[in-house]
């Protein structure tokens, strides 16, 4: 984004106004609405290795004014691109296919359009009357939801660090937003710990997703079958429960590392203090490296025999 459009992005976020400079006239509107904004990463395709503000290519006091950014990463997967192949071919059926029983009969096509398109148009008046109502309720903070969000912007702030999005005063302002709305989304006149709740879901998620998302799997937390096959093929199977200890140890080691990068001689040292039972070998330790590495926990590079935390 060129410096001018970010100055004047600025504005409009910072002090809810607009200021036009054309053909001699000078004049200053409001611009007090919701802001929704897209953008695509500043590489072409998101680095992994780059925090969100260089993927984004904004500056911190410029993200940290909205209340939620979601990552939407293009991640390799058969199922899901299976499926958004047959949605895109299923756009292009014409009523020509149905000589050979690939598409529907045209009369029954717009038939079937005009039903939809009349349920749609009701169900979309209904929700903007609800929405409508919802907007003229002012919910009010109690003294129960005032500690929770004060109690809770605490937490993220102490879990904040270099890799995530910026943890400022303006969150906690996002936080009383998003908790007044999803009460104004109940109905209700007031905010109780309930809707405090549901906006750290959204604000956690948002700062700590992929992170906790990680975490979990390592910890075995976030178990399913297709990662129970992953982890058979993975740990061997005469020693599954050690290989555990080891990835762990590994991903324990590397999180509290003061840098992140680290040498993979010191990563094998400070390994073998953690798992003081037994000594972990190197091809072992190898092994474990490359699965973080395909888990895009870690970059490994194996020139100068070092890891970085990702």
């Amino acid at each position: 984004m060129a410096a001018n459009d970010r100055v004047a992005i600025h504005e409009v976020m910072e002090q809810q106004t607009v200021t036009l400079a054309k053909a001699g006239i000078h004049a200053s509107l409001n611009a007090r609405c919701s802001i929704l904004a897209a953008a695509n990463p500043v590489y072409g395709s998101y680095d992994s290795t780059k925090r969100p503000q260089e993927n984004i290519g904004l500056p911190d006091s410029l993200l940290s004014r909205f209340d939620l950014i979601f990552l939407l990463l293009d991640s390799m997967d058969a199922k899901k691109d299976q499926k958004v192949a047959d949605h895109v071919i299923g756009l292009h059926r014409t009523s020509a296919g149905a000589e050979d029983g690939g598409g529907d009969d045209l009369a029954d096509v717009v038939k079937k359009g005009e039903e939809e398109m009349l349920q749609e148009e009701d169900a979309e008046s209904r929700l903007k009357r609800f929405l409508s109502y919802a907007k003229s309720l002012e919910p009010v903070l109690h003294a129960d939801a005032r500690n929770a969000l004060a109690s809770g912007y605490a937490d993220l702030r102490a879990k904040a660090d270099e890799r995530t999005l910026p943890v400022t005063a303006r969150c906690l302002e996002s936080l009383i937003r998003l908790a007044t709305a999803h009460a104004k989304l109940r109905l209700d006149d007031s905010v109780t710990v309930d809707d405090c709740n549901a906006a750290f879901e959204l604000v956690s998620a948002v700062l700590y997703g992929e992170k906790d998302k990680v975490e979990n799997k390592l910890r075995g937390q976030n178990k399913n079958d297709e990662q129970d096959d992953d982890d058979d093929e993975m740990l061997p199977p005469e020693e599954p429960e050690a290989e555990v200890d080891l990835r762990r140890a590994v991903v324990a080691v590397i999180s509290e590392a003061a840098v992140d990068t680290v040498d993979v001689a010191d990563l094998t040292n400070a390994v073998n203090e953690k798992l003081a039972d037994h000594e972990v070998g190197q091809a072992a330790l190898l092994a474990v490296l490359t699965s973080l590495e395909n888990d895009n926990v870690i970059m490994l590079d194996t020139s100068d025999n070092t890891v970085t935390r990702l």
